[in-house]
C-alpha cells in the first residue's frame, strides 16, 4: 500500500468512514413495503366493514336527448349547404360519385343516382325520411352514418336535396308529407331514430353471416385473378418510360378493383376515350387522379397501347 493510502486511512483522519451494507438496505426496503401493504389492506377491510349492509349506489342511465328535427329541417342556409358538401365528399362520394350520379367504387346493387332515382325507404324522400336512411342505413349496401352528428346528417340531406334532387328529381320533397311528419320525435324525445348508442356486444349476427362473407371473399379473389394476370403480363419489360406508371397501377390495384375492371373493359374494347377518362378523370372518389392527370399525352398513349394489346390476348376476362 502506498504512503498516500496510509495517510488516508490513518487514525485521526478527518474523512468519515463509509457505512454501507447491501443486505441491510434490502431488508429495510422489504420491511417498509410489507408495512405499507399491511396499512393499505387493514384500512381497506375497515372500510368494507363500515359499508356492510349499505345500499349500492349506481348512476342513473343518461338518456340521449333527441335532436330538434323541426329546427334542423328548416335550416337550409348557405352555411349548412356548404357544410353538407364537405361531409358528402368525405363520406358519400366514394359510392355515389362526386356529383351524386355515378358508381366509382363499382358497388352492386347500384348506389342511388340522386338526380333521377326515387327513394325506396318507407319514410320517403323528405328531409326526415332521408335523414333516417343516414341514421339507420338501408338494405345491404347503404350503411348507417351515426359517426356523424344529427345536424351533420341533416347538412348532407339538405346539400343533396337542394343541389341535385330539387332541379331534376321528381321524388324531391321540400318537407315530409303529413303522415311522415307525424312520426318525427319531439325535441329531446327518443324513438326509432333516437341518438341512443347501441352496444355492439348486444348485436348477434345471423348464423349465415360468416358463410356469406367467406363466399364473397372467394368470389372477389376469383374475379381479381384475371385482372392481376392482365396487369402482370402488360407490365413485363415495359422500359423506363412506362415502369413508373405500372408501379402506380399495381399500387392502386388492391384498393380500386372496380376502377381496374373499367380500365380492363375499355382496353379490351379498344375504347381509348373511356380508358383515358377512367385513368385520368377519376381516382375512385370521383376526383381527378393526382398521378395520371399529370402524365404526358405521349406516355399516356403508349400506356393505353400496351394495356389494350395485352387485354385482347388475356385468356379469361373479369366480370
Amino acid at each position: 500500500m502506498s504512503s498516500s493510502d496510509d495517510h488516508q486511512h490513518a487514525p485521526g483522519s478527518s474523512e468519515p468512514r463509509e457505512l454501507s451494507n447491501p443486505v441491510l438496505w434490502t431488508v429495510g426496503l422489504l420491511v417498509s413495503l410489507v408495512g405499507l401493504a399491511w396499512i393499505f389492506f387493514h384500512f381497506k377491510q375497515v372500510g368494507r366493514e363500515h359499508a356492510a349492509g349499505e345500499p349500492v349506489w349506481t348512476l342513473p342511465a343518461q338518456a340521449s336527448a333527441g335532436p330538434d328535427h323541426a329546427a334542423l329541417i328548416a335550416d337550409r342556409s348557405a352555411a349548412v349547404l356548404d357544410r353538407g358538401e364537405v361531409l358528402y365528399g368525405k363520406n358519400c362520394a366514394s359510392c355515389h360519385g362526386a356529383q351524386g350520379d355515378s358508381n366509382p367504387s363499382n358497388i352492386n346493387p347500384l348506389p342511388r343516382n340522386f338526380h333521377v332515382d326515387a327513394f325506396k325507404n318507407p319514410l320517403g324522400a323528405g328531409p326526415y325520411g332521408f335523414w333516417s336512411v343516414l341514421t339507420n342505413g338501408y338494405g345491404a349496401a347503404m350503411p348507417a352514418f351515426r359517426n356523424l352528428s344529427a345536424d351533420e346528417r341533416y347538412a348532407v340531406v339538405h346539400f343533396v336535396s337542394e343541389t341535385w334532387m330539387k332541379p331534376t328529381n321528381k321524388s324531391y320533397l321540400a318537407n315530409d308529407d303529413a303522415k311522415i311528419s307525424a312520426q318525427i320525435p319531439a325535441p329531446g324525445a327518443g324513438g326509432a331514430n333516437s341518438e341512443a348508442a347501441i352496444d355492439p356486444r348486444a348485436i348477434v349476427p345471423p348464423e349465415t353471416t360468416y358463410q356469406l362473407m367467406a363466399a364473397v371473399s372467394r368470389r372477389a379473389t376469383a374475379e381479381r385473378e384475371p385482372l392481376a394476370r392482365w396487369m402482370a403480363d402488360a407490365g413485363t419489360d415495359v422500359g423506363p418510360e412506362l415502369a413508373p406508371a405500372f408501379a402506380e397501377l399495381r399500387r392502386m390495384f388492391p384498393y380500386q378493383v372496380g376502377r381496374m375492371e373499367r380500365l380492363y373493359a375499355a382496353s379490351k374494347a379498344q375504347d381509348k376515350a373511356a380508358f383515358v377518362n377512367c385513368l385520368v378523370a377519376e381516382d375512385g372518389s370521383g376526383s381527378a387522379d393526382k398521378y395520371f392527370s399529370l402524365m404526358p399525352e405521349s406516355t399516356l398513349t403508349k400506356l393505353y397501347a400496351r394495356l389494350a394489346e395485352t387485354a385482347t390476348r388475356t385468356p379469361s376476362t373479369p366480370r
